[in-house]
């Protein structure tokens, strides 16, 4: 799969091929990010009209879209011990918010993720958080 990191000014990033296996995953932010219209009605009609990461709907009349800023990251022994990694579901949500994720942002993901590789891939390799690990004082 190709995998675009776009940015919110419409830039796009990194493009990369992506094959998913064991120690590879994709990433996004914690928080919700948003790209004017005008830079993702470019990248949806290049891609025949749907983008993975853009959610764009034609029909609605809003000047921003949800963005999706993905990237791709090794999952070794050096990134879990800088990383915590959890399930979204061990966070406690208050007002859609827990601990620096917003549910927004993991729902908008597993939609980009379902978009990308299917509904029973996303079941399979379920999402999770990540959080890097504060020092010990």
């Amino acid at each position: 799969k190709l995998v675009q990191t776009i940015l919110p000014d419409g830039r796009i990033e990194m493009e990369k091929m992506f094959q998913a296996g064991k120690e590879r995953g994709l990433q996004t932010f914690g928080h919700s990010q948003t790209i004017k219209r005008k830079y993702a009605r470019k990248h949806v009609m290049a891609c025949g009209g749907r983008h993975p990461f853009i959610h764009y709907d034609d029909s609605l009349d809003n000047e921003i879209c949800p963005l999706v800023q993905t990237w791709t990251v090794n999952i070794n022994q050096n990134f879990r011990d800088q990383y915590d990694i959890f399930s979204p579901d061990e966070l406690q949500f208050e007002e859609k918010i827990a601990e620096g994720f917003h549910m927004d942002a993991i729902n908008a993901f597993r939609k980009s993720m379902e978009e990308c590789f299917g509904s029973a891939e996303v079941v399979s390799w379920p999402i999770m958080c990540c959080k890097m690990k504060r020092e010990k004082e």
